[in-house]
């Protein structure tokens, strides 16, 4: 059985941290048109508040994989649902809650190069401190976290506790 611990990271400081995120890319984009792909489910309230501070002129698309059932990877990355824009000569910033592996980000940033964009950089909200031993190149982090299992804005345990607000530690109860 799980329970919802202590607060990691605020809604207050998520926000700062997305303004600031969004505050580099418009700074990375000036004149530019951005395609941003945002990875469901986990990715869309970190989608959803990055985009209103996004400057006009870009496009949004959603991608659907697995690699996760309940708390462990399957190790292999499939698509549920593929992007419906053609990003050929685009500027593509993959959206990502959480960086576990490295291996979904791995994969999806070559599928996506395949097409022909002009470039495809990650923003990824949190990463873990143990993905440093993986090639995967972070260009727009949120933060930086520990091992720990973790709930909420978008982060979830079978589909629970995506919807807080807030950043939470996941902890084991025992009957």
């Amino acid at each position: 059985m799980n329970k919802i611990g202590e607060v990691l990271f605020s809604e207050s400081e998520i926000l700062e941290r997305v303004n600031d995120i969004a505050q580099e890319i418009n700074n990375d984009y000036v004149n530019k048109n951005i395609c941003f792909i945002s990875i469901l489910k986990g990715s869309f309230m970190f989608a959803s508040d990055l985009m209103k501070q996004i400057k006009p002129d870009c496009e949004m698309d959603f991608l659907s994989i697995s690699e996760f059932e309940g708390k462990s990877s399957t190790g292999q990355v499939q698509i549920k649902k593929d992007i419906d824009i053609s990003i050929e000569g685009k500027h593509v910033i993959l959206l990502e809650n959480i960086t576990n592996t490295g291996l979904t980000l791995n994969y999806l940033k070559k599928m996506l190069l395949a097409r022909g964009p002009a470039s495809v950089k990650i923003a990824c909200f949190l990463k873990r401190s143990s993905i440093e031993k993986e090639n995967i190149k972070i260009d727009y982090q949120g933060f930086q976290i520990k091992d720990n299992y973790l709930v909420g804005y978008g982060l979830d345990i079978n589909q629970k506790f995506r919807n807080l607000k807030e950043i939470r530690h996941l902890q084991k109860v025992r009957k």
